[in-house]
């Protein structure tokens, strides 16, 4: 895992979860969320997350999820 400066943890945006949003979302097995779990801590986050412009997460709740348990 990539060590996080101090400063750098700022710079990690803070989304909104939208109830609404979220539960359109289809829940991922745990093998499925290990292994997307695995990718991003390997290789990072190639696709951004999508988010409205009150900052509500409109795609990639999980990957949201998951980059908040790394870092």
């Amino acid at each position: 895992m990539k060590d996080i400066k101090e400063n750098e943890l700022n710079a990690i945006p803070i989304f909104i979860i939208n109830p609404e949003y979220s539960k359109l979302i289809s829940p991922l097995s745990n093998q499925e969320y290990r292994m997307l779990k695995d990718s991003i801590k390997k290789d990072g986050l190639h696709y951004p997350i999508v988010v409205n412009s009150k900052g509500e997460i409109l795609d990639s709740h999980h990957r949201y999820k998951i980059c908040k348990e790394l870092y």
